[in-house]
C-alpha cells in the first residue's frame, strides 16, 4: 500500500468520526475515499470532494480530505488554502488537519511562511 493510500485511509477514518461531531446530518459516504480517488483518478475525486464541502461547509474534514486530494492533484495553492480552512475550523480532528497542512507546506518547498499567511 502506497504512503498516500496508508495515511488517506487514516485521514479518511478520522474524519468519519470527526464528522459527526461537527456538522450534521453526515453520511460517512460524504468523507470516505471515493473509489475513483483509490484508483488515483484524483479529478473525479476532487468534485466528490468539493461536494462534500457544498453539503458541509464547517466540516473539517470534508476540507482537509478536499486539501490533501488537492496535493495529490500537484495544486498546492488550492490545497493550502482548503487546508487552512480546515484547521481554522478546529473540532476534534484539528491534529490531523494541523498534519496535513504540515504535508503541503512540506511538499511546496516554501517553508515555514506559508503558515502564517
Amino acid at each position: 500500500m502506497s504512503r498516500n493510500r496508508r495515511l488517506w485511509t487514516v485521514l479518511a477514518g478520522i474524519g468519519i468520526v470527526a464528522a459527526g461531531a461537527v456538522t450534521a446530518p453526515a453520511r460517512a459516504a460524504d468523507f470516505a475515499p471515493p473509489p475513483t480517488y483509490r484508483a488515483g483518478d484524483y479529478e473525479a475525486a476532487e468534485r466528490a470532494f468539493r461536494r462534500a464541502v457544498l453539503a458541509h461547509p464547517r466540516s473539517a474534514a470534508a476540507h482537509n480530505n478536499l486539501a490533501q486530494t488537492l496535493a495529490d492533484l500537484d495544486r498546492h495553492d488550492e490545497a493550502l488554502a482548503e487546508a487552512r480552512v480546515a484547521v481554522g475550523l478546529g473540532g476534534p480532528q484539528e491534529d490531523t488537519s494541523i498534519r496535513t497542512l504540515d504535508a503541503i507546506v512540506s511538499r511546496t518547498g516554501r517553508g515555514e511562511q506559508e503558515w502564517h499567511r
